[in-house]
């Protein structure tokens, strides 16, 4: 379960579109976070239409904890998510995440020297909408630590798909992590940096 992650960016030239700069001007109460994400807090989170500025988590009226996960293989046959998934996709960026053990001892992963974008689903809301992150069974170094995590989408062809393909996107969710991305590092322990 990916509850945690990390990204940074340069205030003074944020990576980000036009349109979500003048956004951010005109809603000068919505900050943008950087470093270590959590629910709550509102980052940066590419769709198809360009970036835009979301907080990580949903809750609606009726439950009593936000949602910030949704598991890939049964997303489509849920009420909740199979509409988002047809019209409400998006790549979260991250220069690493963290999971934890069952004895609660965290741990970060990365991709070697490049940002990771994982595979989200966004609910519209005001004013900013609202992201979850789908997750997988973990595999490789990973799955000794946690039995889940994000989806991840390595290279620029796999993003187009998710973003801007509705049948590709569904068929990427059953493609094996080898598929989808290059081998993970595990980084230095979290509370050594």
């Amino acid at each position: 379960m990916c509850g945690k992650y990390r990204i940074s960016w340069d205030e003074e030239n944020p990576p980000f579109g036009e349109e979500m700069l003048r956004w951010l001007a005109e809603h000068s109460g919505v900050r943008l976070a950087a470093g270590d994400i959590v629910p709550s807090l509102v980052a940066p989170v590419m769709t198809a239409g360009g970036w835009r500025a979301m907080r990580f988590g949903y809750q609606a009226p009726y439950m009593k904890k936000a949602l910030i996960n949704a598991r890939s293989e049964t997303a489509s046959q849920r009420a909740m998510f199979a509409p988002l998934l047809k019209t409400s996709r998006c790549l979260v960026a991250a220069d690493a995440f963290y999971e934890w053990t069952a004895e609660k001892e965290p741990f970060q992963f990365a991709l070697p020297g490049k940002t990771m974008y994982l595979a989200g689903l966004y609910f519209e809301a005001e004013p900013v909408p609202c992201f979850v992150i789908l997750t997988r069974e973990a595999a490789g170094r990973l799955a000794e630590v946690h039995p889940r995590m994000p989806v991840i989408l390595g290279s620029p062809e796999l993003r187009e798909a998710w973003l801007n393909h509705d049948r590709l996107a569904a068929e990427l969710l059953s493609l094996p992590a080898e598929a989808l991305h290059g081998e993970l590092e595990e980084l230095k322990h979290p509370e050594e940096t």
